[in-house]
């Protein structure tokens, strides 16, 4: 693992050091195999920001955290990025059982592309296609994440920061949108 430790208007001191090399060890174990970990550090006024890049060979894991202790910022991004390995990889768990949302949504356009028929009849008689859904909460970052590995065209989600239904879709570009009410 390597470990590579940015500070921004603070200089890394040893026992800083060892305290993000110490929470970042337990990734070896839980991503299992080779990873890099970059970790920024900054302070502005009364505001100790810490940001933390995990690259894995299954992706790219970020997480970010503000607070007026640098120790507390650095423990709760450790806890956000295992939190997010952890949802990662018992996705990967579902989705080898055959029980991910990737079959779900598998069958769902089977099913729709099937039932609407011809053009022609589409024409005449259009169709609408419920699909009920229950949307769960997760940050905007889980659902890029979401959608990257499901491979799919959109993901709607429950915001948890703005505690609202939205919906963050694939652009033609590469890039994605968020649509929010």
């Amino acid at each position: 693992m390597n470990i590579e430790i940015t500070g921004r208007h603070i200089e890394i001191t040893p026992p800083i050091r060892e305290h993000v090399q110490k929470r970042v060890n337990k990734f070896t174990k839980l991503v299992g195999g080779e990873c890099d970990f970059h970790f920024v550090l900054t302070v502005e006024k009364h505001r100790q920001i810490a940001e933390g890049v995990l690259n894995t060979r299954h992706g790219t894991f970020t997480a970010t955290e503000e607070s007026k202790d640098l120790y507390a910022s650095i423990g709760t991004v450790v806890e956000k990025l295992e939190k997010q390995i952890r949802r990662f990889k018992d996705r990967r768990k579902d989705i080898a059982r055959g029980t991910g949302k990737e079959e779900l949504h598998e069958r769902l356009l089977h099913h729709s592309i099937t039932d609407l028929g011809s053009p022609a009849v589409l024409a005449e008689n259009p169709q609408v296609v419920e699909l009920a859904l229950n949307p769960r909460p997760m940050a905007v970052d889980e659902a890029i994440l979401e959608l990257r590995e499901l491979g799919g065209s959109f993901v709607v989600f429950y915001n948890a920061q703005s505690e609202q239904i939205n919906v963050l879709y694939r652009r033609s570009d590469g890039n994605f949108g968020l649509i929010r009410p």
